[in-house]
């Protein structure tokens, strides 16, 4: 882990004032291997203490005791790590009827109220970013499927590091 550590404060670090000990994050954690591994990471940071929250956004497209399951495990993770958690959850049908009103993915749609939701969330509790983790590994399967799809370079280009705020 001293390997990730590093990164991770080193990532933290170059973001504008990501090095100041007045800087706030809320860490969104699906309970996948990735934000998992960023939130325990993140949290051993020195200094970090009273400057993360996390978030957890149950989107109310899997069986209901899969999803509350996740929104446990990510909960009992926070309280091991000493990180204020929040449930975020999606009303039940929701992401699926707006899929079918745009003509869009369930996953696109899923994508948008997660970051709607991490971003009221962020605000409630003034944190200065939001951190999401991916692995390379989900990254190298997102540009295949895209490259299928026939995306151009837009389509083709992964996360960027920072976004802005809207």
């Amino acid at each position: 882990m001293p390997q990730l550590l590093e990164a991770v404060g080193a990532a933290l670090s170059g973001l504008p004032g990501g090095s100041a000990g007045t800087t706030r994050f809320l860490v969104a954690v699906s309970g996948g291997a990735d934000s998992t591994a960023m939130l325990a990471a993140v949290a051993a940071l020195p200094d970090m203490a009273g400057r993360l929250a996390a978030a957890h956004v149950n989107h109310g497209l899997r069986p209901l005791d899969e999803c509350e399951a996740d929104s446990r495990a990510v909960q009992r993770l926070c309280e091991r790590v000493n990180v204020p958690f929040a449930e975020l959850a999606v009303s039940r049908g929701a992401i699926t009827r707006q899929a079918e009103a745009e003509g869009s993915g369930i996953e696109a749609a899923a994508r948008r109220f997660r970051y709607e939701a991490l971003a009221r969330e962020a605000e409630r509790v003034r944190t200065d970013y939001i951190l999401v983790a991916h692995t390379k590994d989900d990254a190298l399967e997102t540009v295949l499927m895209r490259m299928l799809r026939g995306a151009g370079p837009r389509g083709l280009a992964l996360m960027r590091p920072l976004v802005p705020a809207p």
